[in-house]
């Protein structure tokens, strides 16, 4: 079926797409560790490395994010349920947490809503911004070992 030879091109895909985010976010950590967490008084960063860095940990989350929301998941579903039928994400991701492809759709949302909060940044919210920043980087552990379950489970079964 060609459509199903296209969900799984794309699931392929976007493997590479995350593991390639997902490396650089690695880079990035490591040069940020020894800065983290941050504090108001930092804000704005004076330093353009740690500013960079930042930038690049930032924006391959939130690009790993949009991978795994738009492209991942949805084609996963598409092949494991047969089903080309257009579905609301939220039933996708249940399903798929019935399917023992996600760990759990709460940690799904909850990372998802931290990105979400960190994709508008307000100078007004500089307070909320840092605390976000900083949650990020206790739990973006946990948001790997989510993406390295879902690529576990593809390896393992497609």
């Amino acid at each position: 079926m060609k459509s199903m030879e296209t969900a799984e091109n794309t699931i392929n895909s976007s493997l590479m797409e995350c593991d390639s985010h997902l490396r650089k976010m690695n880079l990035a950590y490591d040069k940020l560790k020894t800065s983290i967490p941050f504090t108001e008084s930092e804000f704005p960063l004076r330093d353009e490395n740690i500013s960079a860095h930042l930038d690049q940990f930032l924006f391959r989350f939130i690009k790993m994010q949009d991978s795994i929301a738009k492209r991942l998941l949805p084609s996963l579903y598409q092949v494991l349920e047969d089903n080309q039928e257009p579905r609301p994400f939220l039933d996708i991701l249940n399903r798929l947490e019935s399917l023992d492809v996600l760990e759990s759709v709460d940690t799904w949302q909850f990372f998802r809503n931290l990105r979400n909060n960190l994709a508008h940044d307000y100078p007004e919210s500089r307070e909320q911004n840092i605390t976000n920043l900083n949650i990020l980087f206790q739990r973006w552990q946990e948001f790997s070992a989510f993406y390295q379950g879902i690529k576990k489970y593809c390896r393992q079964r497609l």
